[in-house]
């Protein structure tokens, strides 16, 4: 080994055991990182109705966007859908309807149970894969049995 190269394996040495002495009561010791504010959670997957996880009380929030069907017509090929600013369906052409897909897990992984489904305005919502079993008044409660591929709301 020649002079030079063992200078520099000296000096990193050097470098490395300042960097790991404890500090001196007249020097400041290392600057710590801030705290790390707590998480939800790790390794979610993102918001999807197919995924396995379920980290929301509101599974709407997993839902697709809604699809607009036009009797007759090729799926997914209904009119433009009159939304409001936050997605919801404001009103449906004549012989339209809008459909969305959720909680289609794989292999009915699916919680079954009652699950609540609220809702602004008129108009008449069917499910798929699911029965209602109490409503009124912008509620209705449908229970989901398992396994199933999925319940779809039909607006």
């Amino acid at each position: 080994m020649n002079r030079n190269s063992m200078r520099v394996i000296v000096g990193i040495a050097v470098l490395c055991a300042a960097a790991q002495a404890a500090p001196t009561p007249d020097a400041p010791g290392p600057i710590q990182p801030p705290p790390k504010a707590p998480r939800l959670g790790m390794n979610f997957n993102g918001l999807a109705d197919w995924n396995t996880e379920l980290p929301l009380v509101d599974v709407f929030r997993e839902a697709r966007a809604w699809i607009s069907q036009r009797e007759g017509a090729a799926w997914g090929k209904g009119p433009a859908l009159d939304l409001d600013a936050s997605g919801w369906i404001k009103s449906l052409a004549p012989g339209a309807h809008a459909l969305t897909c959720l909680l289609t897990i794989p292999e009915g992984h699916a919680p079954a149970g009652l699950y609540t489904v609220l809702y602004d305005g008129e108009g008449e919502m069917t499910f798929r894969q699911a029965t209602a079993v109490e409503s009124g008044p912008g509620r209705i409660v449908i229970r989901r049995r398992a396994p199933n591929p999925g319940v779809v709301p039909l607006i």
